[in-house]
């Protein structure tokens, strides 16, 4: 499998159910908030620091009412990259603010360039040529995010079970059983992620995007969360992410050990430019 990106972009253009402000510092959190309080009244915001989610369970037709926010602009920023994604791990390092976490964003659909073309197995996933951007959950891409983001009142077993969810797929208890034995799981399943330490969490948020059947997957800094102790042992999963499953992995990552340890491929980023390839 292999990933190939096309992106030159004056703009970048992003739903305001996921706004990042670390990168948009103009954005009118109050109008956010208040927005969601009057929508959906019983569902818990939180973390506004790094992004809007809510923690609450939502019907699915709530989902499909976010898309009434307006579309927000990141300011000043260019994003201007061309390269291709083979199976392995793509590793993207750079100074902060270079457009690393911007760019898998892209790549999942959560922001949209100006101009680009994204592909995967010859199924395109956007093309500003053709009009084609498909939505985050047609696009069949596992993410991993820094701090797991798991669904605290659901056990571990149901959070897993989340990724065929969203997905639509049916039930397969047996890649269930897999995931579970492969990420050293089994003994915790009945348990909630506020029992979890962070390491278990993130193993978890690992097995998830695996079930969700991916054709890539996207890590962002998923590791920089943890303690030296607990990172040691969650980096031989990606390794055999790696070397077993044959998909294209997006990992960003500040720390030039990880780098030198899981990359196949590396790409350095400035600016919203690579610098090396």
């Amino acid at each position: 499998m292999r990933l190939s990106v096309l992106l030159l972009s004056a703009s970048l253009i992003a739903p305001l159910l996921w706004a990042d402000f670390e990168h948009n510092a103009g954005a009118d959190r109050e109008h956010i908030q208040n927005y969601f309080t009057q929508k959906f009244p019983t569902v818990e915001l939180q973390d506004f620091a790094n992004g809007v989610y809510a923690l609450d369970p939502v019907a699915r037709e709530n989902w499909e009412a976010i898309e009434e926010f307006p579309p927000y602009e990141v300011p000043n920023f260019h994003l201007e990259v061309q390269f291709d994604a083979p199976a392995g791990i793509t590793a993207i390092s750079g100074p902060s603010g270079a457009g690393k976490t911007t760019l898998i964003n892209v790549l999942a659909g959560l922001v949209t360039p100006d101009y680009g073309h994204i592909e995967t197995q010859g199924r395109v996933l956007f093309s500003s040529h053709t009009g084609v951007n498909l939505k985050p959950e047609q696009r069949h891409v596992g993410y991993i995010f820094q701090d797991a983001r798991l669904f605290p009142h659901l056990t571990v077993m149901q959070n897993l079970k989340c990724g065929r969810w969203f997905r639509h797929l049916p039930s397969d208890p047996k890649a269930i059983e897999k995931i579970i034995t492969l990420r050293g799981i089994d003994h915790f399943t009945h348990r909630r992620p506020t029992q979890l330490s962070g390491g278990e969490k993130q193993r978890v948020a690992i097995g998830r995007a695996l079930l969700s059947n991916p054709d890539v997957i996207l890590a962002d800094e998923p590791l920089s969360s943890l303690d030296p102790e607990r990172k040691t042992d969650i980096l031989p999963y990606f390794e055999m992410l790696r070397d077993q499953m044959h998909l294209p992995i997006v990992y960003v990552s500040h720390d030039a050990d990880e780098v030198t340890r899981l990359a196949t491929t590396h790409l350095q980023l400035k600016q919203g430019r690579i610098q090396s390839y």
